[in-house]
């Protein structure tokens, strides 16, 4: 996924399946920044650029990285945010698979997916230094990409 705005930031999404119910995990290419939306359905997920919106948001708001000042630029950003086909990225599609083993792990250790909240889920991952990107936290990177965009 691309926005199509002025900031070329790039966002990978993949759709999976955790005890049989429909899940999507949105990450950031450059930050590995990701949220997770568990057990949704098609109708949610329309219009797009409000989901994405809302779902990101939500998860800034989370990691208590979320300001007036970036909710707006989020809001302004992402409003064109369009799907693209994927560019195949062998770092992304590694740490997305890592992170989706990683929530197969917290809904085997709380009985399944229905006792999991996204942003819980959302803020472990974002709380685990990620290798591809030196060690930096998932948040830490997005809190100084959008500090440095606003």
């Amino acid at each position: 996924m691309r926005d199509v705005g002025d900031y070329s930031d790039y966002w990978n999404a993949h759709l999976f399946y955790l005890s049989k119910r429909k899940c999507i995990i949105f990450i950031n290419k450059s930050s590995l920044y990701s949220f997770v939306i568990l057990d949704f359905i098609k109708k949610d997920i329309d219009p797009f650029p409000k989901f994405f919106i809302e779902n990101f948001l939500r998860q800034l708001k989370s990691d208590n990285i979320l300001t007036l000042k970036y909710k707006e630029f989020v809001e302004n950003v992402y409003q064109n945010i369009v799907l693209m086909p994927t560019d195949n990225d062998k770092k992304i599609i590694g740490s997305m698979n890592d992170c989706i083993y990683q929530i197969g792990v917290y809904a085997d250790m709380n009985s399944g997916i229905e006792y999991l909240d996204s942003n819980f889920i959302g803020q472990r991952l974002n709380d685990t230094p990620r290798g591809s990107i030196n060690y930096f936290f998932p948040f830490e990177a997005m809190n100084e990409i959008i500090k440095n965009h606003t």
